[in-house]
């Protein structure tokens, strides 16, 4: 296979690498795993924090508050960073081609190899985060919301006595 030929194929690549990733971004958004996955981390903080006293339990309460935060930013910035590798693959393969054509192609002959690299490692980058969003979207749809909490703390559908209620 050609040079022009691979980039050609490199471009298309990214351009649905962009599109999957956004995909992916969006389908954990719309159905809220990150979300549930972080309500029930500050769910599980705050119960720890309510076994303490003073002082303690105040400290708790705030860490749990801010666990939201460490489950939902770095996984929407690995989506990001993610979905931009595939737009500087865009990039550079868009200079190549066009430089090619014009029959210019050898000032930016930095841009194949550096495609190429990218590629792979867009194809192994964007293999995880799927992996990591299946993962993720089957356990949380498996345990119910900590919103939905009976009087004592216990998210519905949670058994916590043996026997009858």
């Amino acid at each position: 296979m050609g040079k022009q030929e691979l980039m050609t194929t490199l471009l298309g690549a990214f351009a649905t690498f962009s599109a999957f990733g956004v995909a992916v971004a969006a389908y954990l958004a719309a159905g809220g795993s990150f979300q549930k996955a972080a309500d029930w981390w500050k769910w599980h903080g705050i119960q720890e924090a309510l076994g303490e006293t003073g002082k303690k339990q105040k400290r708790g309460l705030k860490q749990a508050n801010r666990r939201p935060g460490f489950v939902i930013g770095p996984a929407a910035a690995v989506i990001s960073l993610v979905v931009l590798a595939s737009g500087v693959g865009l990039l550079f393969c868009f200079l190549w081609l066009r430089a090619n054509v014009g029959g210019s192609a050898h000032g930016w002959g930095w841009t194949y190899p550096w495609a190429v690299d990218l590629f792979e490692a867009e194809a192994v980058a964007l293999t995880i985060v799927t992996l990591a969003a299946v993962i993720i979207a089957a356990v949380s749809s498996v345990f119910p919301s900590p919103e939905s909490a009976d009087d004592k703390g216990n998210p519905a559908g949670l058994k916590t006595s043996i026997g009858p209620p």
